[in-house]
């Protein structure tokens, strides 16, 4: 019985998963200030539709940033209440590497061009990661937060550009790019990683009590990734 949060983005997102299932199951809010009410709601929809509690997981997966700094605190703190007096295993995972997953995961490679994944991070940076499109499924670069300028210059025909904040992109909407936007942000990519033997040392290991997201600041006023 797996449990993943996803509170880097707008997006609030909880899915979970045990054996036997076709898919995992799904609950999601998208917006500003969502999490704080749509989180603990979302778990609790899902145990009392599966007739379990936090003592029934087996894992429990954390997206834990870059991204929002309201968003990933208030996961962290949720996963610490959750956890306290538990022996449930916690493991995080960055956000920018689980939105790829999901595309690896789900979609395959049908490109043959790189996969961005990009987080918005207010004025005129994004958190950015780029992975490439061989099969190997690694990381060219590491998560960093990047000028929308930078971004787009690296962009080429066959790219794919998935996450929040590509409409600020310069090459957004050429037609030789691919984008996935917002819908492509959910808790299910990680559950399909940590299924996944090629992804599962995305994944490192938590001590709840110790759990502190990757905020991930350039230094610059207002870049610590907008709630």
């Amino acid at each position: 019985m797996i449990l993943a949060i996803e509170t880097a983005t707008p997006v609030c997102s909880v899915a979970i998963w045990r054996e036997g299932m076709e898919k995992p199951d799904e609950r999601r809010a998208m917006g500003r200030g969502v999490h704080s009410e749509h989180l603990f709601l979302s778990v609790e929809e899902l145990f009392r539709t599966y007739e379990m509690g936090t003592d029934d997981l087996t894992e429990l997966l954390f997206s834990a940033g870059p991204g929002s700094y309201t968003g990933l605190r208030i996961g962290a703190a949720a996963i610490k209440g959750m956890l306290f007096g538990t022996t449930v295993p916690l493991y995080a995972a960055g956000s920018l590497e689980m939105m790829a997953a999901g595309v690896f995961t789900n979609n395959g490679l049908q490109t043959g061009g790189d996969v961005h994944t990009v987080i918005n991070a207010r004025r005129e940076h994004l958190y950015h990661q780029c992975f490439h499109s061989s099969g190997t499924c690694e990381a060219s670069t590491k998560a960093a937060v990047r000028s929308l300028g930078e971004i787009s210059r690296e962009l080429k025909p066959g790219d794919l550009v998935i996450g929040t904040g590509a409409e600020r992109l310069e090459n957004y909407g050429e037609e030789a790019i691919r984008w996935l936007g917002p819908d492509s942000v959910t808790a299910i990519s990680m559950i399909r990683a940590w299924r996944d033997p090629r992804f599962r040392d995305w994944f490192r290991a938590e001590n709840p009590q110790d759990l502190v997201p990757e905020y991930l600041s350039s230094g610059r006023p207002g870049a610590a990734g907008a709630g």
